[in-house]
C-alpha cells in the first residue's frame, strides 16, 4: 500500500524505482487525529514528511504569541522538506486542521541516503523546498497588502462550488472553527468574526454553530 502511495507523489515522479522504494521501505505511517499537532514549531524533527490524506496547517507563531498561517500541505505532498536537508529545527508547527489526517514520516537518515544516490530525487527535493519559500513569501506579501475581509474570502473561495448562488462548501473547510479561519487569514478570532458577518451579509457566505456551511463563489469573487 505504500508503494502505491508514493507512486503518486510528484515528488518522485523520474526518479530511480529503487530510490522509491528505499523511501517506501523506511517510511512510518501515522494516522493525526483532527486537530491535534504533528510536531511543535522549533523542534528537532528527523523526518520528512508525506501527506496521504486529510490537511495540515503549518502554523507559525510570532514572539509576540500570535499565530500565523504560514502555508498548507495538501495530500501526495510533502512537508518538513527545509529540516529533512539541512538538520534544523522546524519553523512551524503542524496541525490536522479539520479532519484526521493519515501521514507517513521518513527518517533523515533514509532520505540522505536516496540523496546521495540519486539526483533526480535530489533535485526534487530542492525544488520542493524552493517552492515552499515562494508560496510563503506570496502569502506573507497578501498578508501585509490585502484587508482581511479579501483575506478570509481568498481563504473560503476555493472550497465553494461553482453552482450559482449559495451552495455547500466541502473539504476542509466545513470542519474549521473561527480560530482556525483566523489564523488561515493571519488575524484574530475576534477581527475574523467581524469580517466574517460582513461576508455573511453580503451574500457571501452562510453559517451555522459558528462554522461555514454554504457560499456563493460568485459574491466571494467580488471581495478578493
Amino acid at each position: 500500500m505504500e508503494d502505491r502511495f508514493f507512486d503518486q507523489c510528484p515528488i518522485f515522479a523520474g526518479v530511480r524505482p529503487e530510490t522509491r522504494a528505499l523511501i517506501a521501505q523506511y517510511a512510518i505511517p501515522e494516522l493525526v487525529a483532527a486537530n491535534r499537532i504533528v510536531v511543535e514549531q522549533d523542534a528537532a524533527w528527523p523526518y520528512l514528511g508525506f501527506l496521504r490524506s486529510g490537511c495540515l496547517f503549518a502554523v507559525l507563531t510570532t514572539s509576540i504569541g500570535r499565530d500565523q498561517l504560514i502555508f498548507e500541505v495538501h495530500p501526495n505532498e510533502t512537508f518538513g522538506e527545509t529540516p529533512a536537508c539541512d538538520g534544523g529545527a522546524t519553523a512551524a508547527r503542524y496541525v490536522a486542521a479539520g479532519g484526521d489526517a493519515e501521514i507517513f514520516i521518513v527518517p533523515r537518515t533514509a532520505v540522505n541516503a536516496a540523496v546521495a544516490r540519486d539526483a533526480t530525487f535530489a533535485r526534487a527535493l530542492a525544488s520542493a523546498c524552493a517552492r515552499r519559500m515562494r508560496s510563503v513569501t506570496a502569502r506573507l506579501s497578501a498578508q501585509i497588502s490585502r484587508p482581511t475581509i479579501s483575506r478570509l474570502a481568498a481563504v473560503i473561495y476555493p472550497y465553494a462550488s461553482s453552482s450559482t448562488g449559495l451552495a455547500g462548501v466541502g473539504g476542509t473547510l466545513l470542519h474549521m472553527n473561527q480560530t482556525q479561519l483566523a489564523i488561515a487569514a493571519g488575524t484574530v478570532k475576534t477581527v475574523a468574526n467581524r469580517e466574517l458577518a460582513k461576508l455573511e451579509a453580503g451574500g457571501a457566505i452562510e453559517r451555522r454553530r459558528g462554522r461555514i456551511v454554504k457560499a456563493n463563489r460568485q459574491r466571494l469573487s467580488e471581495f478578493l
